[in-house]
C-alpha cells in the first residue's frame, strides 16, 4: 500500500478499493473525479471562523485526529469558540482518522451526539 493508505484500518483499505476505484486499462482507477474534490476545497471560506461562530442555530460538535497536520496548520481557535465543550480527540488519528480507526470514530460520533442532543 501507498504510505498514505498504511495507517488505515483493513477492512476500510478493502472497501475504498472495491468502492472507490474502478477497473481502467488493466489497473486501478479512482472511480470519483478528483477535480471535483478539489474544488470543493478551494471554494471553502477562508474566513471559516468569522462566518460560523456562536450562537450556531444547530447544535455543533468537533472530531479530530491527534496527528492532523491539518488541524495544526489551522489551528483550532475559531473551532473551539463555535463547538465549546463539545469536542473528541482520536489519539494518533490523522486528518483520515475515519478511515484509520473506524469504531473510534463511531464511538466518538455517538459520544458527540449524546453530548449535544442529550435524552
Amino acid at each position: 500500500a501507498k504510505a498514505p493508505f498504511a495507517r488505515w484500518d483493513p477492512d476500510m483499505l478493502a472497501d475504498y478499493a472495491r468502492c472507490g476505484t474502478r477497473e481502467q486499462g488493466g489497473k486501478r482507477v479512482l472511480a470519483f473525479d478528483r477535480e471535483v474534490e478539489a474544488r470543493i476545497y478551494q471554494t471553502l471560506p477562508h474566513r471559516m471562523g468569522r462566518i460560523a461562530r456562536p450562537p450556531f442555530p444547530v447544535p455543533v460538535g468537533f472530531i479530530g485526529g491527534t496527528e492532523s497536520r491539518e488541524i495544526r496548520q489551522a489551528g483550532m481557535a475559531a473551532t473551539h469558540r463555535l463547538v465549546g465543550p463539545h469536542l473528541q480527540w482520536i489519539q494518533g488519528g490523522s486528518h483520515l482518522y475515519p478511515f484509520e480507526q473506524p469504531q473510534a470514530t463511531a464511538a466518538a460520533i455517538g459520544a458527540v451526539v449524546r453530548e449535544l442532543v442529550p435524552g
